[in-house]
């Protein structure tokens, strides 16, 4: 967010230190290590990939959930390097969304969950250059799910929601 913006934020040293510890912290989720990562790329730190890699590959061996996966596609996609095997997740976790009278698909864990994982892979694939790993037909079940729930009750699923309908437009 701060980098949609006209101003200038200067990280100084003390944030730094605050953003590396957090990907090098014993026991960081992937979500901890998509806002630190994130956080890094906005303040214009350098990420180093090869700690966030290691970190994401302990996060993931902690919670194999399809929302600790989403995140980790996330901040997959802002990492250099082979990013091959957070590509090639993609398709497992798909295959783990629930179907809902056979038109939508949809994450235990609801719209939030759905969003996150659904925008993360987008974001993956592009970072590749790759296709999303996604089938027609399943593109459409999320699709219908996401347009099913245009009425949300928070803040967090409305950027979510907002976020991933986007992503759908710009492909």
């Amino acid at each position: 967010l701060l980098g949609s913006f006209d101003c200038k934020v200067i990280a100084n040293k003390e944030a730094e230190a605050t953003l590396s510890g957090a990907i090098s912290a014993e026991g960081a989720t992937a979500q901890q290590l998509y806002y630190a990562v994130y956080s890094q790329v906005t303040l214009g730190i350098k990420v180093d990939s090869a700690k966030v890699m290691a970190a994401l590959d302990e996060a993931l061996k902690a919670d194999d959930s399809a929302l600790s996966h989403g995140f980790a596609f996330h901040a997959a996609s802002y990492l250099k390097g082979d990013l091959n095997k957070y590509y090639d997740l993609i398709e497992d976790v798909i295959a783990q969304a629930d179907e809902v009278d056979e038109k939508y698909l949809q994450f235990e864990g609801g719209l939030y969950t759905t969003a996150i994982v659904i925008d993360g892979a987008y974001k993956l694939a592009t970072t590749v250059k790759k296709a999303p790993a996604l089938e027609e037909d399943k593109v459409m079940k999320f699709v219908n799910y996401f347009l099913s729930r245009k009425h949300v009750q928070s803040l967090k699923n409305a950027a979510t929601i907002l976020s991933v309908v986007k992503t759908f437009t710009d492909n």
